[in-house]
């Protein structure tokens, strides 16, 4: 698809600057700045040889 003709448009939603875990860190860091009195955990999937945990 050309750029003008694409749906949605392109230059609405650009790539992301973010990798993934940066923006995971960016969320909780907000969270806990607009939310100091709440406990906000952050979870990890811990692969293990008996299967997969969430911590």
């Amino acid at each position: 698809m050309s750029f003008n003709n694409s749906f949605p448009p392109e230059r609405m939603y650009p790539n992301a600057e973010l990798s993934p875990e940066e923006y995971e860190l960016f969320v909780l860091n907000y969270f806990r700045k607009t939310y100091p009195f709440a406990e906000i955990a952050h979870r990890e999937d811990i692969v293990g040889f008996d299967g997969k945990r969430q911590t």
